[in-house]
């Protein structure tokens, strides 16, 4: 029955040609109401001849239309730089006078200050390794001294399995030689001091800065109280410690005030027994005065009158303070003192060790302290005097000067070393003239440079403004 009807009887075809169906029909009515639409449709816009003219063009993109925007704009920008720059030319009628030397510095351009200071270094140590180089061959061509050599010691410097050194060598080492003797500590050792230098004292490294030194001795003092705090701590700890106690248990500070005491009334004692005079008058020893000597009537009979005694007040019962806490408050007061003691001697041995870091103390000889001793003898004219007075007085006085005489000679030496050093390593007039004519280059370029960063900050306004 269903194959002759024709239909379907699976539920999900019927649902399928029912659904092809539908959509066939949905799509005639929309093509039906849009060719409605069309014909109604009879509007025209009016469009101007320029969107005309674009939309005609065609065939460029949003990019591309940016671009060429762009370009526009930039030669626009260019050309008002550059009609600005003319007007501000015209009105620039000043013109500096810039040497030739200049001129050629400010055209070599493309190093910086740091690279001219180094070529310039370069420069003055190759001039001073020539000036040194000249300075020889003048010393050398003084040295015309050429001995006669025999021809045996010819054959036998000839046979040496190495080149004898010439003599300008060996005048060189010898002078070398010389100044190393002369500079050697025990040349100097005979007529200078010898310093009295404590074990802290050397422990110091003089090579660091002061500022080094003196963050370094902050710190040292800071641990040193740190280390007094704790050693403080620890003996208030121990002393006050609970231990038994008794009521007769007195300080050294109590002991002692009581020997004092009974020795003062020991000397007054024996001092009575001495004088029978004093024990037998009693107005010597009375502590109320005489009315006689002393007093006028009136005064003795107002002070005469009695005053009415006062009612007696209640004692309040007090407190009996246990002998523990005695020896707590005695055990503290002690270590307070045992402290303050402490600190003052650390105090004291610190300041005695700066006083001894800061004070020259040299260790004189004893011969040369007798003979400033017998300096001061009485000359050999004087009537009973010595006949050598005079004699070890001279020598002293001789040492002295000579002395005096190699300090000045040092002195004069060290001074030389010092101008020579600083004749080497100071600037000549034209090398300073030269750093100031760069220093005026790079002040130029730093003008310009200058100058194209406000450009370049106007075309940016220019820029954000058309934009």
């Amino acid at each position: 029955m269903a194959e002759s009807s024709g239909r379907p009887e699976n539920i999900y075809e019927l649902n399928r040609l029912w659904t092809e169906r539908r959509e066939k029909k949905l799509q005639a009515i929309r093509e039906r109401q849009a060719a409605e639409e069309e014909a109604q449709a009879t509007f025209k816009p009016q469009i101007t001849p320029k969107s005309a003219k674009l939309a005609d063009r065609g065939g460029k993109s949003f990019i591309e239309y940016q671009q060429q925007w762009s370009e526009i704009s930039e030669n626009k920008l260019k050309a008002k730089r550059a009609r600005r720059d003319e007007e501000a030319q015209a009105e620039l009628t000043f013109q500096p006078k810039i040497t030739p030397k200049s001129a050629k510095i400010a055209d070599r351009g493309g190093k910086s200050f740091v690279e001219y200071q180094e070529q310039w270094s370069d420069m003055s140590a190759k001039r001073l390794t020539a000036r040194r180089a000249r300075q020889d061959e003048e010393n050398a061509a003084e040295l015309t001294f050429s001995p006669k050599i025999n021809s045996r010691s010819e054959k036998l410097i000839s046979r040496a399995p190495y080149a004898p050194p010439s003599s300008a060598d060996r005048y060189q080492a010898s002078v070398e030689n010389q100044l190393q003797r002369n500079f050697s500590p025990s040349q100097q050792h005979e007529f200078s001091g010898t310093p009295d230098i404590t074990a802290r004292a050397r422990r110091l490294k003089f090579t660091e800065g002061a500022s080094t030194r003196l963050y370094n001795d902050s710190i040292r003092r800071q641990h040193a109280a740190f280390v007094a705090e704790q050693e403080r701590a620890r003996e208030y700890a121990r002393m006050t410690q609970t231990r038994p106690t008794e009521d007769h248990d007195m300080t050294f500070e109590s002991l002692y005030h009581q020997a004092a005491v009974q020795r003062e009334k020991q000397r007054v004692a024996q001092a009575l027994a001495r004088t029978p005079s004093l024990r037998d008058s009693g107005d010597a020893y009375t502590f109320a005065p005489s009315p006689k000597r002393v007093l006028s009537p009136e005064v003795w009979s107002r002070l005469s009158q009695t005053r009415p005694k006062a009612e007696p007040q209640p004692q309040t019962p007090t407190r009996k303070i246990p002998a523990s806490e005695i020896r707590q408050t005695v055990d503290r007061l002690a270590y307070r003192k045992q402290a303050d003691d402490r600190v003052a001697a650390l105090a004291a041995a610190r300041e005695d060790g700066e006083v001894a870091e800061c004070c020259f103390s040299p260790a004189i000889n004893k011969r040369s302290r007798a003979l400033a001793g017998r300096r001061k003898e009485v000359p050999a004219d004087a009537p009973g005097s010595p006949a050598q007075g005079r004699v070890f007085a001279a020598l002293y006085q001789d040492a002295q000067d000579r002395v005096e005489a190699l300090d000045q000679a040092m002195d004069e030496r060290r001074r030389q070393l010092e101008e020579e050093e600083m004749r080497e390593c100071t600037p000549s007039h034209a090398d300073r003239r030269m750093q100031f004519s760069r220093v005026a280059a790079i002040d130029t370029e730093l003008e310009s440079l200058s100058a194209s960063l406000a450009d370049l900050e106007l075309e940016q306004a220019e820029l954000e403004r058309v934009g």
